[in-house]
């Protein structure tokens, strides 16, 4: 069995090719792609925002449990 992540480090290794993407005329994206990508943006800026107030916490609890 194959790691769970193993299909998406196997997608990064190709994403530089997707990364030069140039509006030629030949190619399109899809309208969708950049409703997905606000929302990927979003979750990440909320995730963030959840992390620092994870690790204020922590240094809260672990500055009030030393005696």
């Amino acid at each position: 069995m194959t790691h769970p992540y193993q299909k998406m480090k196997d997608m990064t290794k190709h994403k530089k090719h997707y990364d030069n993407y140039e509006d030629d005329g030949m190619h399109f994206r899809q309208p969708w792609a950049f409703g997905v990508e606000d929302e990927v943006r979003r979750l990440r800026m909320e995730v963030n925002d959840m992390a620092e107030e994870i690790a204020k916490l922590k240094r809260i609890i672990t500055s009030t449990s030393r005696p």
